[in-house]
């Protein structure tokens, strides 16, 4: 929060890398670990 104030972009702009790295890493976990749990889903070719 002090980075903001103090207007320290780097360190902002990391700690916005850092936290969307965690969301997509968790997205991806997530769709991976909902594949394995539901049946129904099925990844491959379609056809």
């Amino acid at each position: 929060y002090e980075a903001v104030i103090q207007e320290d972009v780097n360190l902002v702009l990391a700690n916005l890398m850092f936290i969307s790295f965690l969301v997509l890493l968790g997205m991806i976990l997530a769709d991976i670990i909902l594949a394995l749990v539901d049946p129904r889903i099925k990844y491959g070719k379609s056809g």
